[in-house]
């Protein structure tokens, strides 16, 4: 991933939209529709730089979930936004919690069927880089 960090914030795009589920406590529910709209706005600039229908979105950071509350709020306004895109068809997008062995799975899957083919890169991977 071409990114300096691998964090909600720093893999997303707009900052605020891919972190909206740590902040402010509990999203209202008249504002859920904003807040689908603006992580898949993010989510879908982030996968124009991908050839695969499986996009990794990781939730969180090195400072994240600190507390049982942090976790509790967080998971419910990610629950909350994903149930009302996968209600709204028309939003065409299915999203889902997943481990990285299970989104890993689903990647060697679209290799089997054709419809993803890796590109080697040759780079330095270290996880903080500076920018």
């Amino acid at each position: 991933m071409p990114y300096g960090a691998y964090d909600s914030g720093s893999t997303c795009g707009d900052r605020s939209a891919c972190t909206f589920f740590l902040e402010n406590g509990l999203i209202p529910t008249d504002q859920i529709n904003s807040s689908a709209t603006r992580i898949l706005k993010a989510l879908r600039k982030k996968a124009q730089i991908f050839n695969t229908n499986n996009l990794l979105y990781p939730i969180g950071g090195d400072f994240h979930w600190k507390t049982k509350v942090e976790w509790s709020i967080g998971v419910m306004n990610l629950k909350n936004v994903m149930e009302y895109i996968n209600a709204h068809k028309e939003l065409h997008t299915e999203i889902q919690f997943s481990t990285l062995d299970e989104y890993f799975t689903a990647l060697r899957s679209e290799i089997k069927k054709g419809i993803f083919k890796p590109k080697s890169v040759i780079g330095d991977f270290f996880t903080y880089s500076d920018e």
